[in-house]
């Protein structure tokens, strides 16, 4: 994980808008962090509109005491757990984004309904996925925050992006002593030509190139880890849809934030909306550039 350059682990940083979809964060923030030893920090942060100052004055109260009480059961629940609350009058994406540059992580749900005077997440994690300084996990409601350790689906195009999330997924899997399933999506387009025998229930079997990119990719990572069991999966279709599906009951799913080939434009526009509404499990989003810093 990254720590600073004083060796002390940086903060998970959640956000909180107290909606049910940032409980369910914050519950497997908690756990996540506990994990891996690192303090939390809940963020919530709104830009305020209100008629008139003293309306405002209360509204900002409301809000730092809910925060308040929700860190105070947090310490309560997790009593080895470091918990550090914050407020802040700005964009939830711009103080989400900020608050990446010192965070090992971003953890937000991956949808807000208002919770707090209109303060929803969901609106903001796509900005926040395109534009953290560190990865950011967006958790769907429901999450069971015990399931860490079924497996870490990663996403592989063989793109720059592609690497640096992988590199993320192995140390994840190391680290939760689970196993790593490699999704390689061949799209509709590549699916042209090939011929219904080399389709099998898994999707296309892998032609010499994508089992040279699936290689490529993951051999150097597989030496570093050599710990970690690593399942292999091709499929064909939809690039969301189809990581939707592989990742189904696993305790973490990885993907770059932007791709070449099979991934282009996944955590861009309305397809990162299906991919991060649809996984009916957590989802990494490691934008390219984070790890190297």
């Amino acid at each position: 994980m990254i720590m600073n350059t004083a060796q002390q682990p940086l903060p998970v940083v959640v956000g909180v808008d107290g909606s049910p979809s940032s409980r369910a964060a914050l519950a497997w923030a908690a756990r996540w962090a506990g994990h891996f030893g690192h303090p939390v920090r809940l963020l919530t942060a709104q830009q305020l509109r209100a008629s008139s100052p003293l309306i405002e004055d209360q509204i900002r109260q409301d809000i730092k005491t809910k925060l308040r009480e929700q860190a105070q059961a947090l310490e309560a629940d997790h009593e080895r757990l470091n918990v550090a609350a914050d407020v802040v009058w700005l964009n939830p994406a711009q103080a989400l984004v900020e608050a990446s540059r010192d965070a090992v992580a971003v953890v937000v749900g991956n949808r807000g309904v208002g919770g707090w005077h209109g303060l929803t997440l969901g609106s903001v994690s796509v900005a926040v996925s395109s534009h953290a300084h560190s990865p950011v996990i967006v958790v769907p409601e429901g999450t069971d925050p015990v399931s860490l350790h079924s497996e870490v689906v990663l996403g592989v195009d063989g793109s720059p992006e592609s690497h640096e999330a992988a590199e993320f997924a192995f140390e994840q899997a190391a680290r939760l002593s689970c196993r790593l399933r490699a999704v390689h999506v061949r799209t509709p387009g590549q699916i042209l030509g090939v011929s219904v025998d080399a389709l099998s229930d898994r999707g296309p079997l892998p032609s010499q190139d994508e089992s040279r990119l699936m290689a490529t990719a993951l051999a150097p990572l597989r030496h570093q880890w050599p710990d970690v069991i690593v399942e292999e999966t091709f499929v064909a279709g939809d690039p969301a849809r189809e990581l939707a599906a592989q990742g189904r009951g696993a305790a973490l799913v990885v993907v770059g934030s932007r791709g070449l080939g099979g991934f282009r434009g996944l955590l861009l526009g309305s397809t990162s909306r299906d991919l991060l509404q649809a996984v009916p499990a957590p989802v990494a989003v490691v934008r390219y550039g984070v790890r190297s810093g």
